[in-house]
């Protein structure tokens, strides 16, 4: 498996993937790194880096963003709950 990326690889990565497709917004970028720039600044503070991205960023690119930086993405959280059929 790959070594994970930083957060502003990711969505470096992310924005390249979505400028193929009809609706892009070449604004985007800048205001995905602008965003990354604010969770950097609460992680340096202290803050939690996977409930960071979590607050700032939804959807596909915060799932995307957590697979590449190899945080769990939301659906994929490993919890202490098991699946017991009932026969």
């Amino acid at each position: 498996m790959a070594a994970p990326l930083t957060l502003e690889q990711a969505l470096i990565r992310y924005d390249r993937l979505q400028s193929s497709k009809r609706h892009y917004n070449h604004y985007a970028l800048g205001l995905y790194l602008q965003r990354a720039d604010e969770v950097m600044a609460a992680v340096d503070n202290g803050a939690d880096l996977r409930s960071e991205v979590c607050a700032a960023f939804s959807d596909r690119l915060r799932d995307y963003v957590l697979k590449q930086m190899g945080l769990a993405p939301l659906g994929e959280r490993s919890t202490s709950l098991t699946y017991n059929p009932s026969r």
